[in-house]
């Protein structure tokens, strides 16, 4: 276990289980290293993964790869056939190496934006706060390459879909996906390291065998997710993940919907039917932007900011005190909208 207490400095790691590329990967790595990160575990889940490459070794980075030895060292025994268990496995693993005061399990294609240097977020909490939530906002294309900013939605809550956003935002497909997330909508999790008896879920974490940490949410926090970034890799990919991967519902309702939805689309239409599905979620239309804008839920990053993979890379750095990408996360102006709507 971790020698921090409870009371531990608001210094921050990232914990991330993976079998992304490894050009997504060291963006992950550089992204969250200019941010404020002191601490980068990366566990490759297959152990045959040519990470980190040429890049070599650094002392803020942890590799572990996930071979049958690793596994044999842990209560498992053997590799477990769930992925999230996996991912359950590795970030507890990480916990309980972890020398800094804080602790994310958050996933390769999902970034920590803040206003403020997080840091300073963790800082200013009350010591009985052991772990906060950043809710998840996610990526869409750009309306048109020529506008400097890329946009990411939040999720369409329950008082937003009474007055019917879901409707005007997402027309084609609002009863099977209201909030507009394919994804995950729980977030994700920052823990404070030094809790006892503590296992480090994919969305939350538990202790003493089963009780879950009430994470407070942290508003000024984002998560920004970017699952889809590319239309022909989702319609490809689209049945290995309803069958074997992230949209098997496992008994979820919210999820059940989203999986039936899929379907009659792939026996309707093909892959044709996933290339509807992404356009209607992924692909930024004036009409989504104003909705969305009119209730909050949408941000604009500064598209220099993005990489050649679509992924965020770091941010020039002005102020070894600023060391954060969050102060390219701005609301998005009326000014900004008005462009938009004049590229569509």
């Amino acid at each position: 276990m971790s020698s921090q207490s409870p009371s531990a400095p608001a210094s921050w790691a990232t914990v991330s289980t993976t079998i992304n590329p490894s050009p997504e990967i060291h963006a992950f790595i550089d992204f969250h290293l200019a941010a404020g990160a002191s601490h980068v575990f990366i566990y490759l889940d297959r152990p045959d993964h040519d990470f980190p490459g040429a890049r070599g070794p650094d002392p803020r980075v942890t590799v572990i790869r996930c071979d049958d030895a690793y596994w044999a060292a842990t209560s498992w025994k053997t590799r477990p056939e769930r992925f999230q268990h996996r991912q359950d496995q590795n970030a507890t693993d990480a916990y309980q190496r972890c020398g800094q005061g804080w602790l994310a399990h958050i996933d390769i294609d999902e970034f920590l934006f803040s206003e403020v240097p997080l840091k300073r977020l963790l800082r200013n909490l009350p010591q009985e706060v052991l772990s906060v939530r950043a809710e998840p906002w996610e990526l869409l294309l750009p309306l048109d390459p020529r506008l400097p900013v890329t946009y990411f939605r939040g999720r369409v809550g329950l008082t937003e879909q009474e007055r019917g956003l879901h409707q005007r935002a997402f027309p084609r497909f609002w009863e099977d996906v209201p909030t507009g997330f394919l994804s995950h909508i729980d977030g994700k999790v920052i823990v404070r390291t030094g809790v006892p008896d503590l296992v480090f879920g994919v969305h939350r974490a538990r202790v003493n065998g089963g009780e879950k940490l009430k994470p407070r949410l942290m508003r000024r926090l984002m998560l920004a997710h970017c699952p889809n970034r590319d239309r022909e890799t989702f319609a490809v990919k689209a049945r290995y993940r309803m069958y074997h991967g992230g949209y098997r519902p496992f008994g979820d309702l919210r999820k059940q919907k989203i999986f039936d939805m899929l379907e009659r689309q792939l026996e309707a239409k093909g892959e044709d039917g996933m290339r509807e599905v992404f356009d209607e979620f992924t692909t930024t239309r004036t009409e989504m932007l104003i909705r969305l804008e009119e209730h909050g839920l949408l941000v604009a990053v500064d598209r220099s900011m993005l990489l050649e993979t679509g992924l965020p890379g770091p941010c020039p750095q002005t102020d070894p005190e600023m060391r954060v990408f969050g102060r390219k996360w701005h609301p998005v102006g009326l000014d900004v909208m008005a462009r938009a709507a004049h590229a569509a």
